[in-house]
């Protein structure tokens, strides 16, 4: 057994809490300024998750996410009811709303929404010194007649009397106090035209506002745990995988409510919500976890596909740099300072992932000044991000590489290596000799590092 002493697991403590600090940067970076639609379930309220989830949106607020919460109601109605004496009756996973159930309901509605109000308004001032309190009132949660609605009708012979479903989201308005640093808080009751309250969807009312306002993310924060396959969660899969394989193949498995919300999930998909996410509410921390990590803790639910191969871009230069620098400092690779990214920029393909440079190479191109037709390239600076080595990104990307250098007319690539050649070799490089490198190239080579040459045709 290995004992630490109080400092050594100080230090530790400390050289982690950098590293995963480091590790969240290109996400707080790429979510600046975006704005997040989350559903929470009302199980939250009930458990002792509550402040420390109001106290991680405090954080997203802080990092300048803009935030607009949904919340459940079913749970809590259910109890009051129950305790009240007033019977129910829920169809296909919708309430029944009866007008006298309604003015509980909007009782529920008041108490969750002063309580949230007053929770954030603990978290801020547990993270100020009292001289700062003062500007506790910079940070405010707005609620408000943002939501028109709609009676849901007589569906299947069912009267569904005061449940209703959204007709029209004043996304200005939400638009306006969100560029304002205000949270905006929406419950799912709303009133018509004609003045009649109704009770929504929770799930179907921040579906809805992500489409009107195009948020950037859809996250639903419930009891499951995201999206199951033999036993397996399911990290990451597009929606077209979702509708066309998994939902058939799942759907007999699967609780109404489940399909329900596979289906909602589709809808916003179709509708432009890109990334939709799947979380488990009882998992503390859960939030920032799923946001500001690689691998996330849920499931994942992207319109396109999650990556993408370009060309790199200016704005990609420190991205590259992150990822070359542990193979610069154990010496696998040339070191090349900022100025010279940016000048090579042009001469880098990159693998993008939410806007995070995971992996990338460049294509240094060369040709004999004797025969035209001739065209060789050096690939060099091949990198992948920790967290998504061994997942066949390099390969990825080099065979990315090697379609752009065919269309270059370029037949011939070349690398040089110390510590990778068996990589190359796997791939059908050929070791060659030094000689055979370009005359330009050869001008360049620093010797005393010994590298090793190997050619692969197009």
């Amino acid at each position: 057994m290995i004992t630490l002493s109080e400092n050594s697991f100080s230090q530790q403590a400390q050289q982690l809490f950098v590293q995963l600090f480091r590790d969240a940067t290109p996400f707080i970076n790429a979510f600046r300024h975006k704005t997040f639609i989350i559903y929470f379930s009302d199980t939250l309220f009930t458990g002792s998750q509550l402040h420390s989830f109001v106290r991680d949106l405090t954080l997203l607020h802080s990092l300048g996410i803009k935030l607009v919460l949904v919340h459940s109601t079913r749970n809590i109605i259910n109890q009051k009811l129950d305790e009240a004496k007033i019977s129910y009756k829920i169809n296909d996973e919708l309430r029944i709303t009866t007008k006298e159930q309604l003015a509980i309901i909007k009782n529920i509605y008041g108490d969750i929404r002063f309580e949230l109000e007053n929770l954030f308004i603990k978290s801020i001032n547990n993270n100020l010194q009292a001289s700062e309190k003062k500007e506790v009132n910079n940070l405010n949660i707005v609620s408000g007649n943002f939501v028109t609605a709609q009676p849901l009708g007589i569906l299947d012979g069912i009267n569904y009397q005061h449940t209703g479903k959204v007709r029209k989201i004043n996304a200005e308005k939400i638009q306006s106090l969100l560029n304002d640093e205000n949270i905006v808080l929406l419950s799912p009751l709303a009133s018509s035209p004609s003045g009649e309250i109704f009770n929504l969807e929770a799930a179907d009312l921040a579906t809805e506002c992500a489409i009107k306002i195009q948020a950037d993310k859809l996250i639903f924060i419930t009891q499951n745990k995201g999206l199951y396959k033999k036993g397996q969660i399911i990290q990451e899969i597009t929606s077209l995988e979702l509708k066309h394989n998994y939902l058939p193949e799942q759907a007999e498995s699967l609780s109404v409510a489940e399909v329900n919300q596979l289906k909602r999930i589709i809808y916003a998909a179709d509708n432009g919500i890109n990334k939709i996410q799947l979380l488990d509410y009882q998992h503390d921390g859960g939030l920032l976890l799923e946001i500001f990590t690689n691998q996330g803790i849920g499931t994942l639910i992207s319109r396109d596909n999650l990556e993408e191969i370009c060309q790199a871009q200016e704005e990609d230069i420190n991205g590259i740099k992150q990822l070359i620098k542990p193979l610069e400092e154990s010496g696998n690779i040339l070191t090349r300072t900022i100025e010279q990214l940016s000048n090579d920029i042009d001469n880098f393909y990159v693998i993008k992932r939410e806007s995070q440079v995971i992996a990338c190479a460049a294509l240094y191109q060369f040709q004999h000044s004797q025969t035209v037709q001739s065209k060789e390239a050096e690939l060099a600076c091949l990198a992948v991000n920790q967290s998504y080595q061994h997942s066949g990104r390099a390969s990825k990307l080099f065979n990315f590489i090697c379609n752009e250098a065919r269309q270059r007319q370029i037949s011939l690539i070349y690398v040089l290596t110390t510590q990778t050649s068996h990589w190359f070799k796997e791939r059908g490089f050929i070791k060659g000799k030094f000689e055979d490198l370009p005359k330009e190239k050869q001008h360049s080579i620093n010797k005393n590092r010994k590298s090793e040459v190997y050619f692969y045709k197009t």
